[in-house]
């Protein structure tokens, strides 16, 4: 079976996908939060958290199925344009029609939509440029997300302060459909459904079965993975939201927004030569030392948060997160790639980790903050480090290198430079070795 050749037009197009849906999956963000505390509105606290807790609980619910129906369907693309104009039509009816109603469908919508943009993203990927480009575009795909996420935090940034958190919601609306139509310049004939599942390869056709979905349960290896990355968001999740609340106490609300925002962009643009990194080196040097260094970053942030209570030293601390999530964002396709091979799982297996790292995310945030109220704030940053520690241990000892040693092999026959279509290898065995 002949290597995936894709063109230059469906690359570019999977690449400028990756960039706007950045600012469409995570829907309003911390924006929806500014909206509904504006005088306009003026909602309590208890129902923002409410309205924060249905796009979490949304998400979670459908990540598992959104999963099973990626790796089931050939209409990958077209799920995403649903998605996408789904979440900009969210924001246009929260925005027009501000009231209880609209805005838990709204954000029940986007909950649901955002469970489907990131195991696609990875299915198409894989299914377009197979799997011995697959780390070098995941790394790029990688890229394009963190260079949106900047663009998108500018661009709020400029219009928030012009015309106010609603033009917010109208800037998504526009980004909605311009996601949906760069996925849809992908060509349909290049996408291998079959590969973009992880299906194993065989002789006959006919006898290409997905595994059962007692592999997710079975597979050790997709087990210690789900631990370690679980540990890693519960230690990483609320270190932003502690430092952006210790930073309002100690700052000007201008001042604090500010930081806050120029960290968080700041982070972004180091996540960018990261992910790059990670996509041209990860097959080289291995999944397990470059997931070692990331997780061995979280840690040694958590432990400086504690050193000075200065808001300006804590905020810039949070720059370290670009090297950690850098390496996470772009690592994690790849080695569950690595671990679902052959099984024609790989979607639904996405779904299923994601869904448990999103608890794993909530807790974080409930019990740091809890923490924090209770014990104060270094007495967190301890209780978050310690987590992170444990998730480097376990990794380093517990997790095996998951690397299929045929990618050594074929590295040789693979285009290292910037085209994708260019210099593919040349021929796949039978058995797709």
């Amino acid at each position: 079976m002949a290597q995936a050749n894709p063109s230059k037009r469906s690359v570019r197009a999977l690449e400028g996908a990756n960039f706007f849906l950045s600012d469409v999956r995570e829907g309003l963000g911390p924006f929806i939060t500014i909206f509904l505390s504006s005088s306009a509105l003026a909602w309590s606290e208890a129902n923002i958290g409410l309205a924060l807790a249905v796009v979490s609980l949304a998400t979670l619910i459908a990540q598992t199925p959104a999963g099973a129906l990626i790796d089931a369907t050939c209409y990958k693309r077209t799920l995403i344009l649903v998605s996408s104009l789904a979440v900009g039509g969210a924001c246009l009816m929260m925005v027009l029609a501000p009231n209880f109603l609209t805005i838990m469908a709204g954000q029940s919508i986007i909950g649901v939509a955002a469970a489907v943009f990131q195991p696609a993203l990875g299915a198409i990927t894989l299914g377009l440029v197979g799997r011995y480009l697959f780390s070098r575009q995941i790394g790029r795909n990688e890229a394009f997300n963190h260079g949106g996420n900047v663009f998108f935090a500018v661009v709020s940034l400029v219009l928030g302060s012009y015309y106010g958190p609603e033009a917010i919601f109208f800037l998504v609306a526009i980004l909605g459909p311009i996601a949906g139509l760069s996925i849809m310049l992908i060509r349909e004939n290049e996408i291998d459904h079959n590969r973009a599942r992880e299906m194993q390869r065989t002789p006959d056709p006919d006898e290409r079965k997905p595994s059962g979905f007692r592999v997710l349960l079975e597979n050790r290896t997709l087990l210690i993975f789900t631990v370690c990355v679980t540990l890693f968001h519960f230690a990483n999740a609320a270190m932003l939201p502690l430092v952006s609340k210790y930073a309002a106490t100690k700052l000007p609300d201008e001042q604090a927004t500010g930081a806050v925002a120029l960290c968080i962009i700041f982070a972004q643009l180091i996540m960018i030569p990261m992910a790059i990194l990670v996509g041209r080196e990860v097959d080289r040097w291995g999944r397990k030392p470059l997931f070692l260094l990331g997780f061995a970053i979280l840690p040694i942030r958590g432990f400086l948060y504690t050193l000075w209570d200065n808001p300006y030293y804590l905020v810039s601390v949070q720059l370290l997160d670009g090297i950690g999530a850098g390496i996470y964002g772009a690592l994690v396709f790849i080695v569950l790639a690595d671990i679902m091979r052959g099984t024609g799982r790989y979607n639904i297996a996405q779904g299923a980790v994601l869904t448990v790292v999103g608890v794993g995310m909530a807790l974080s945030n409930w019990l740091g903050f809890v923490i924090e109220g209770w014990y104060g704030f270094n007495t967190a940053f301890y209780f978050l480090t310690a987590i992170a520690l444990i998730a480097f241990c376990l990794y380093l000892f517990a997790m095996p290198e998951t690397r299929p040693k045929d990618i050594e092999e074929l590295a040789e026959l693979t285009a290292p430079a910037d085209g994708l279509g260019e210099g593919q290898p040349k021929e796949e065995n039978s058995d797709g070795k």
